[in-house]
């Protein structure tokens, strides 16, 4: 029986920061029985990291020190210690569910890469959120960088959460493209379930109707500027409009009447919110994949995103699609959503158990080449 380690640790990083990751890890953990008599898992975990509920009797490892990923001072020196713990327990495969590469490990290694990021030569970088500064730039694009040369030259594959992803990827690391397999993110069943009416969530948060809706962190790409500009004008027409914000608060002043910045979410609460808003507004200029469009279309709200991103590829023809800088655009594609009759959910959207299977046809391709 063959042996697939399964690096867990990205997941001990606090849950709203954990992007695509956290869905991977467990949509591969919840599914594992598809592999019983054929692979197993065994599970690497961080100290004091709580495994995942879906963990069971898998086999799992702790390793001793802290997880560096490439925004850690202390990368280089664990991801050499992977790489000796990995030659020792010698698993017929590792999958990095995370932009991360053991140094000096001589098996087969499976990299998820979320997106692919060009970086300034020079000034600060702000990825995933964060903004590290100048004295910090050449550290974080070299060991950026180091990854990805490190992936050409010792990856067995590399797989993208989307195929607008993987076809920039192939552009820029052309020695990579035969290797490179869009593997796309897809959601649990409990987001096909419309929810039990509880008409309570909008007084939760001081909401009223028509509500706008934008999940996600006001980073740069995701064009909360644009988001903002949208509302301001909708509200001089609807004056009664909201606009509620969930993610990270971090991005551009947000003290606007009728907007409410409400933060990092509970699941339950997150899928009332989606029930009751009138359209996600998503207009961002560059994702990676966009699990906020599909969450809301699986729970029936109307989506207005960007074309030629990847968010047109998952909406998969649900959504009404705009040029995310031109602001008549989006504003009027809006104000068509909310004179318009709301759309039943989307069922043929991807589904958990569709990335697992993928994953594990990935995992048996490698393992025989």
């Amino acid at each position: 029986m063959k042996s697939i380690a399964l690096d867990l640790r990205p997941l001990s990083i606090p849950e709203k920061a954990q992007r695509g990751t956290a869905h991977i890890s467990r949509s591969l953990l919840e599914h594992a029985r598809l592999m019983e008599g054929d692979m197993e898992y065994t599970l690497l975990l961080a100290p004091d990291q709580k495994p995942p509920e879906q963990c069971g009797s898998l086999r799992r490892y702790v390793l001793p020190w802290t997880y560096g990923d490439i925004s850690r001072s202390d990368w280089l020196a664990e991801s050499r210690r992977t790489g000796r713990f990995l030659n020792e327990l010698n698993p017929d495969l590792y999958h990095a569910p995370d932009l991360y590469m053991p140094r000096g490990f001589t098996g087969p290694v499976v990299v998820t890469a979320c997106d692919y990021f060009e970086l300034p030569i020079v000034g600060p970088v702000r990825l995933f959120g964060q903004t590290y500064g100048w004295r910090w730039n050449f550290r974080f694009r070299f060991r950026y960088r180091w990854t990805w040369r490190t992936m050409i030259s010792h990856a067995a594959c590399v797989a993208t959460i989307s195929h607008t992803t993987a076809q920039r990827v192939r552009h820029r690391f052309p020695s990579l493209a035969d290797r490179v397999v869009a593997v796309p993110l897809g959601l649990d069943e409990t987001w096909f379930t419309p929810p039990s009416p509880r008409p309570d969530v909008l007084a939760k948060y001081g909401l009223d109707r028509p509500l706008i809706l934008h999940v996600g962190g006001l980073e740069k790409r995701k064009n909360p500027q644009g988001v903002l500009n949208t509302f301001q004008r909708l509200r001089r027409e609807m004056p009664t409009a909201h606009l509620a914000l969930a993610g990270p608060l971090h991005g551009p002043k947000t003290e606007s009447p009728g907007v409410h910045v409400l933060g990092f979410l509970p699941l339950d609460d997150l899928q009332r919110l989606y029930a009751a808003a009138d359209c996600l507004l998503y207009p961002s200029f560059d994702e990676g994949f966009g699990l906020p469009v599909v969450e809301a279309l699986a729970m029936g709200c109307p989506v207005v995103t960007s074309r030629g991103t990847a968010t047109e590829e998952v909406a998969m023809g649900h959504a009404s699609l705009v040029d995310p800088s031109n602001a008549d655009e989006i504003y009027f594609a809006v104000l068509s959503i909310l004179r318009s009759p709301r759309p039943m959910p989307a069922a043929d959207l991807n589904r958990s158990v569709d990335t697992a299977k993928s994953y594990f046809s990935l995992y048996r391709e490698c393992l025989r080449s």
